[in-house]
């Protein structure tokens, strides 16, 4: 093999590897989970990038996250800040990620709209009860563990607002979906430990998980 050849075999093994550990070491797109039509991804967003490689800035403090808010621009961080939190949840994006035209989903799969998060809600039983088979067992109410089976694995991954943040044993996740309400706020897909799923929505400078559904 030639020197030359050497080279574009390095260079294309080095464009790689900067592209598994910026965006695909981080998206498994096998592990998802079938309910009922829909295959959704078993795990919370952790990208850094769009999906043609443009990078989403970070936002480290709360000026910062602000700032990008007033700017109307793209942003993640860690729950307060802290990569433990990213490791175990994976980031918090503003709703300017999802609405960008780059793309934050990995290839064949998309942020879910309103009606197919809608659809996985009922297809698990409705409102009322859909959370017991949707949350993950580790942060589901102990006396309905056993009730838990649709692999969803949801995680209580934070919630990021102006000044303050908190996490609990809700899930919110963005869908593609916005509202004529009070400056276009995107609908956010909540799953409680006790059981209920709903959709609402808040404002698009909020910073919660993305959970992926496939094309």
């Amino acid at each position: 093999m030639s020197a030359y050849s050497k080279r574009v075999i390095g260079v294309f093994l080095a464009t790689v590897l900067i592209a598994l550990i910026t965006y695909g070491s981080i998206i498994n797109t096998s592990d998802y989970v079938t309910i009922g039509n829909q295959k959704w991804m078993r795990k919370n967003l952790e990208v850094s990038t769009f999906r043609n490689g443009d990078s989403i800035p970070q936002a480290s403090t709360n000026e910062e996250w602000e700032a990008f808010g007033k700017q109307k621009k793209p942003a993640w961080c860690y729950y307060k800040f802290d990569l433990a939190n990213g490791k175990l949840f994976g980031k918090l994006y503003n709703s300017y990620v999802v609405s960008d035209s780059r793309g934050i989903a990995p290839e064949g799969w998309h942020v879910p709209s309103y009606e197919e998060s809608m659809t996985l809600i009922n297809n698990v039983g409705g409102e009322e009860t859909a959370g017991i088979s949707l949350m993950s067992e580790d942060y589901l109410h102990s006396s309905l563990k056993e009730k838990n089976n649709s692999g969803f694995n949801a995680l209580p991954g934070g919630y990021r607002g102006t000044n303050f943040d908190q996490i609990g044993m809700q899930m919110l996740c963005w869908t593609s979906t916005t509202t004529k309400l009070r400056n276009d706020q995107f609908y956010v897909f909540i799953i409680d430990r006790k059981g209920g799923a709903y959709l609402l929505f808040t404002t698009p400078t909020a910073g919660v998980s993305i959970r992926c559904i496939k094309d």
